[in-house]
């Protein structure tokens, strides 16, 4: 018994990861951010010479742009400005989920209407942004609802196909066993939007 001597696992001692220090941890952070402070001073840097570059005119210089932003939010209208561009935003981005809600859910749930128009998502997306805005501004005209109907057309296809790629990721048995303990229909489409 003497004689024989007892060896640990050889991985055992890598197993286990070492405890993260203040100093180690600090370093990561500083590793990270480093070279993002970085581009940003660079992105800066770039600025500073194109606008020395070109005329003030066409490329202002950052600090005639913060002197002038700083400026503006003394006269007050930057805020209501901001204000409205915030409520446009919103209501797209409103607009945009019950969209793609409803078009996922109908095309992921539905098996027949998935197979005639999940091809209209894929075309949907491929169609440039630009042009969601132009037919929106023809129909409607140069005002909000024409803003917010394009905005909202411009994200509905790609989070449309989100929500139907969501859809068809559960798994199949847990929808058959909530039909065996007869869950509410309901019950069901709402656990998956969750």
């Amino acid at each position: 018994m003497s004689g024989v001597a007892v060896n640990a696992p050889s991985g055992a001692a890598e197993a286990t990861p070492p405890v993260p220090t203040g100093t180690s941890s600090r370093r990561r952070v500083g590793e990270r951010m480093v070279p993002r402070v970085v581009s940003v001073a660079l992105l800066f840097l770039a600025w500073e010479l194109v606008s020395r570059a070109v005329s003030a005119s066409v490329v202002p210089s950052f600090a005639r742009v913060t002197r002038v932003f700083v400026e503006s939010l003394g006269d007050g209208y930057v805020w209501s400005d901001m204000a409205i561009t915030f409520g446009r935003v919103f209501a797209s981005f409103a607009l945009s989920m019950l969209l793609a809600l409803a078009i996922g859910m109908a095309i992921g749930t539905v098996r027949w209407f998935g197979r005639m128009f999940d091809f209209w998502v894929t075309v949907a997306a491929a169609v440039p942004s630009i042009l969601y805005v132009v037919v929106a501004y023809l129909w409607f005209g140069l005002n909000e609802v024409a803003a917010v109907l394009a905005a909202a057309l411009v994200v509905t296809p790609s989070a449309a196909f989100n929500v139907i790629q969501g859809v068809q990721a559960i798994d199949p048995g847990l929808s058959e066993m909530a039909r065996a303990f007869r869950v509410p229909r309901r019950a069901i489409v709402r656990r998956r939007c969750a």
